[in-house]
C-alpha cells in the first residue's frame, strides 16, 4: 500500500509541475502578444504626454473621420466571413473578400496616421 501512495504523490507532483509549466507559458505566451500587438515597444504607450493629449483633442474634433472607414472594415469582415461559410465554398470569393478587407484597413490606417500627423503637427507648434 506505502509503494501505492507514493507513486500516486510522484504523479501528482508531475501533473502539478506540467500544469504551472503551462500556466506560465500562457502568461508569457500574453505578454509577448502584447508587444508584439503594441510594436514592440508599447506603441501609444511610449508617446509624451502631449503628444497623446493633441491626439485625443484632434480625434475629438475629427470622429467623423474614422466612422467611414471602421464601418466599411466591419463590412467588409463581415462579408468575408460569410463568403468563407458559404456554402458551397467558393475560393475566389474568399479571396476577393479578403481584398476587399486588405484594402478597408489600409484606409482606416491612413485616416487614423493622418490624424496622428496632424496631432504631431499641434504638438510642434
Amino acid at each position: 500500500m506505502n509503494r501505492i501512495w507514493r507513486i500516486l504523490f510522484w504523479v501528482v507532483v508531475a501533473v502539478s509541475l506540467l500544469a504551472n509549466a503551462l500556466v506560465l507559458g500562457v502568461f508569457l505566451r500574453a505578454g509577448e502578444m502584447r508587444g508584439i500587438i503594441n510594436g514592440g515597444g508599447g506603441g501609444f504607450a511610449n508617446l509624451p504626454a502631449e503628444i497623446k493629449q493633441e491626439f485625443r483633442d484632434v480625434l475629438r474634433e475629427n470622429r467623423g473621420t474614422l466612422q467611414g472607414p471602421l464601418r466599411d472594415l466591419g463590412q467588409a469582415r463581415r462579408a468575408m466571413f460569410d463568403a468563407a461559410a458559404a456554402r458551397p465554398y467558393d475560393r475566389a470569393a474568399v479571396e476577393a473578400a479578403m481584398e476587399r478587407v486588405r484594402v478597408a484597413s489600409a484606409a482606416l490606417q491612413v485616416a487614423g496616421q493622418t490624424l496622428l500627423l496632424m496631432a504631431f503637427d499641434k504638438a510642434a507648434e
